[in-house]
């Protein structure tokens, strides 16, 4: 029995969520660095878009007007030189939105490699709360607890006496130390809080 509870705790400290939450925390960033980046991109984009449009249309009016004259040539070259210029534009305006669904299916990837790793360390929790004789009532009172609370993003490590908060609404994580003063309510309050 202790060496069944001696391979779930080696298991358990070779899983490292915090790494892993950082990870995914690192990626969200980055995620959002880069919708800002390429909203910023598509923004300056149709502006120039929106302007060539109008130059565009300038030059319209202005060939109607001196179609017969010595400036048409110049018109046209103009004429043609703007239009390259927005069809490059909407090509590259195409781009940034190819990257970023491709950057979006790489996110999704990753949430659910996450779920994944949640999954295991549930069960390797659950192995080894009924293996584990040492664990005292108000601990067990705790983690039962707790146990209610992951399902809405809460993690107990048990070796480090820690919680950590996870708000997928927000994007942040919460880490408490729990510490044998706080009483039910704090503990309570503080995550209700933070999730």
């Amino acid at each position: 029995m202790e060496s069944l509870a001696s391979a779930v705790n080696d298991t358990i400290s070779i899983i490292d969520i915090q790494n892993d939450l950082a990870l995914i925390d690192t990626v969200n960033n980055s995620f959002h660095e880069i919708d800002l980046i390429q909203q910023q991109n598509v923004e300056s984009i149709q502006s120039r878009i929106e302007q060539l449009s109008r130059q565009l249309d300038n030059i319209h009016d202005s060939i109607k007007s001196f179609k017969n004259s010595s400036q048409n040539k110049l018109i046209r070259n103009e004429l043609k030189t703007l239009e390259l210029e927005i069809f490059n534009s909407a090509r590259n305006l195409t781009s940034l939105n190819m990257q970023l669904n491709s950057l979006k299916l790489s996110y999704n990837e990753n949430l659910k490699k996450l779920d994944q790793l949640e999954s295991q360390l549930e069960e390797l929790h659950a192995t080894f709360l009924k293996n584990s004789d040492a664990l005292d009532s108000l601990e067990s009172s705790n983690i039962i607890k707790l146990k209610l609370f992951q399902s809405t993003g809460l993690k107990y490590n048990t070796e480090a006496k820690e919680i950590v908060i996870l708000n997928k609404k927000k994007n942040i994580i919460t880490p408490l130390k729990l510490d044998d003063n706080y009483t039910e309510y704090f503990i309570s309050k503080f995550i209700w809080d933070n999730i």
